[in-house]
């Protein structure tokens, strides 16, 4: 299970809020809190920018020989629809998605939950913001007006990520609800990783420079999401602070926190940012 890394307070207080999760004293007085664990949140305030945008969860493999023509779509796609569009790739860990020989294996233990939930093993699958599915990459040719129609709305909720880089990457989410919200909310945050160079078959043969991007190499929260403490009422501000310590062999200076507001029951994502991660 991932950790969140949460100020100190006291043991007690912290048992009342978690009291099925596991918890350790750790390094400077603070508690790491695992799995369906609640953070601090407190009152915010309002968010500045009120961007709607998608996320694109795009499940590749290095053997997905008509994956690179996914990604193509895909690139095309993100330099017309811009900043309401966010991309995160996830390596399954069989089939398609075996390393060659010599070769890293992109796959995590959290990705692999994702790909048994959502039944993504033919590749290149795709889903929008967790309510589409695209299996092939013909299929990725329809997913441009499908963000339109899913951005062209207002979000439920404004959301703001932000992480610099010191001892450990602080991560600060700002959350601003637009419309009154009913059901439960979860935050998730995942790291991922561009430019990762490794072999990758292609419909015209394999390519052994093939530079990946948008690699899932972490999930931050737990693989759900933790719950957004809030009364979901229009106009309400919440925000939360997260330490993280980054997995051993990233490259910081090509990475990007993603964050994604979901419903809790449907999983469905409500608004998504990335960010990349500062001095």
């Amino acid at each position: 299970m991932k950790k969140i890394l949460i100020g100190l307070m006291g043991l007690m207080g912290l048992v009342s809020m978690v009291a099925c999760d596991k918890i350790e004293p750790g390094e400077n007085g603070e508690y790491t809190v695992y799995g369906g664990s609640v953070a601090t949140w407190t009152d915010g305030t309002a968010v500045a920018d009120h961007t709607h945008r998608s996320i694109v969860e795009k499940y590749t493999g290095p053997q997905c020989n008509n994956c690179p023509t996914a990604d193509d779509i895909l690139n095309d796609m993100h330099s017309r629809v811009g900043d309401r569009m966010v991309v995160m790739a996830i390596n399954p860990r069989s089939g398609q998605g075996v390393p060659y020989d010599g070769n890293p294996d992109m796959s995590t233990d959290d990705g692999e939950q994702w790909v048994e939930r959502f039944g993504a093993s033919n590749l290149p699958y795709g889903m929008l913001d967790r309510t589409k599915s695209y299996e092939g990459a013909p299929a990725f040719n329809s997913l441009e007006a499908d963000i339109e129609a899913a951005t062209a709305d207002e979000a439920a909720v404004a959301l703001d990520v932000k992480a610099t880089r010191g001892d450990k990457v602080t991560i600060e989410v700002g959350i601003e609800f637009l419309q009154d919200v009913d059901q439960p909310l979860t935050l998730t945050l995942a790291l991922t990783e561009d430019s990762l160079v490794y072999w990758q078959i292609s419909t015209t043969g394999l390519k052994k420079d093939y530079a990946h991007n948008h690699m899932l190499r972490d999930v931050i929260t737990d693989v759900w999401g933790i719950d957004i403490d809030a009364t979901g009422t229009k106009g309400e501000c919440r925000k939360a602070q997260f330490k993280y310590t980054l997995p051993e062999g990233v490259k910081v200076e090509k990475c990007h926190v993603v964050a994604m507001v979901s419903d809790k029951a449907s999983l469905h994502v409500l608004n998504s940012k990335e960010c990349t991660i500062d001095e």
